[in-house]
């Protein structure tokens, strides 16, 4: 499911799908034989179904119906609370049903064996809708993500010897961040030079273009080009990258006399997450706890911090200071 894939990778859906994407490419020939994943795209997940002449005990034994047993295992039975969530039709028909459940048909599936996919389930829920056994709501807020893991790719993913698979991913987004931030640095070397000339008095002003315009256009055109040409798709390493330019726009390092303060607003920092934001993942120290605190004190959004903390006090207090120095101080301070 994408939502519950968002909160626990604290990602957004367009990263979790670049990632995947990248996955499905990695090691892949001509043929394809070396593929480990295969993207098949979304679906949705969340289905309401209500039962009308059979329970699903009886769908189970009478009907021989699989998709029965899957939801009585995986399904949630739907109490008089939540009948006001749904539409007004479906109210109806609950008062005179054998029952009304929501289910999961990722689950479904994976329930239902190796060579199942959603559109098995699909076609078992629409055949019974049709036939008058059920009503169904299918809620597109809900949606998966199929992903199709190919035999023996699995012992690939979790094999500690082989980080094949994680350089590449490291080297793919760290190549774009070292792009992105160069090209911030060719703007700011540019606007510097721009902003250097001075037109002549004397100029004629019925000119359509200034110096400045025309200088501004050449240097985008030439370093942009030139930019883009040296990056390519699998450059941009960052060793190769001159940020000199722009080192006063750089963040800092974190002096030695701020450790204690950033200790206390790490502190209040945690507080905030766990209380407020819900974030119960950070009941668990580690990496991810000291990393989701770095961002949240450098004032980097994330799916968590978007929507409870960005009007925080602490929110990005500390982004004038380098993000590495200031998890590493972090790190060693919080173990």
């Amino acid at each position: 499911p994408i939502e519950r894939a968002i909160q626990e990778l604290d990602a957004k859906v367009e990263t979790i799908e670049t990632l995947l994407a990248l996955m499905e490419t990695h090691g892949n020939n001509d043929n394809n034989i070396n593929r480990s994943i295969q993207l098949e795209g979304r679906f949705n997940d969340e289905v309401t179904m209500v039962l009308k002449r059979h329970t699903l005990e009886q769908l189970q034994q009478k009907k021989n119906e699989a998709i029965a047993s899957c939801i009585l295992q995986c399904g949630t039975r739907i109490s008089n609370e939540k009948e006001e969530n749904l539409p007004s039709r479906m109210q109806k028909s609950i008062s005179y049903s054998k029952g009304a459940y929501t289910f999961s048909v990722s689950r479904c599936v994976n329930l239902l064996g190796d060579r199942a996919e959603p559109r098995h389930v699909y076609a078992t829920l629409r055949r019974l809708e049709q036939q008058g056994d059920v009503e169904l709501l299918f809620d597109k807020k809900g949606e998966a993500l199929q992903i199709q893991l190919f035999f023996g790719s699995d012992d690939n993913f979790f094999d500690d010897d082989n980080d094949d698979l994680a350089q590449m991913l490291w080297t793919k987004c760290s190549n774009q961040v070292s792009s992105n931030a160069n090209k911030v640095s060719v703007i700011d070397s540019i606007l510097r030079q721009v902003a250097a000339i001075a037109d002549d008095e004397d100029d004629d002003r019925d000119k359509k273009k200034s110096k400045r315009l025309k200088k501004f256009q050449e240097l985008v055109n030439n370093e942009l080009s030139k930019l883009d040409k040296d990056n390519g798709d699998d450059a941009g390493n960052s060793k190769n990258l001159d940020l000199r330019e722009s080192k006063n726009m750089f963040p800092k390092h974190l002096p030695t006399s701020c450790c204690q303060e950033l200790l206390y607003d790490a502190q209040a920092s945690w507080h905030f997450l766990i209380n407020d934001a819900n974030c119960t993942r950070l009941d668990v120290p580690g990496d991810y706890t000291i990393l989701t605190l770095t961002k949240f004190l450098h004032g980097i959004e994330t799916i968590i911090t978007s929507e409870f903390g960005k009007y925080h006090d602490l929110f990005g207090k500390w982004k004038t200071y380098e993000f590495e120095s200031i998890r590493c101080e972090l790190e060693k301070r919080l173990e």
